[in-house]
């Protein structure tokens, strides 16, 4: 009867494991989003950014432009991100100039 309640003791200890584990990778595989400010380089933010737009049109092909940019809106939001320190690298020149699509929180 010991046996048995150790094999059983086993048996969940490794489900429990198994569970958090698949917990963890999906939550990184459906949540590839990140803050601009948290890339060590603007051509790595690029990178990031584009990586997150495939698997966002992945997800939800029908997905337009205007859609994408609100979702990145909400999740800047979400996460509480900075202001971008690599926007005038990126566009060459400062974040003010440039025009952005208005967003609304829905």
């Amino acid at each position: 009867m010991e046996f048995k309640i150790n094999e059983t003791l086993l048996v969940s200890i490794v489900a429990f494991v198994a569970l958090i584990v698949f917990v963890v990778w999906q939550d990184r595989a459906t949540n590839s989003f990140r803050c601009p400010n948290d890339y060590r380089t603007a051509d790595e933010y690029i990178n990031g950014m584009f990586e997150w737009i495939s698997e966002e049109l992945k997800k939800a092909p029908q997905m337009t432009r205007e859609e994408l940019l609100e979702e990145r809106a909400r999740l800047f939001l979400q996460h509480n991100c900075e202001k971008s320190r690599w926007t005038e690298e990126i566009f060459g020149e400062p974040e003010e100039d440039i025009q952005t699509v208005p967003v609304y929180p829905v």
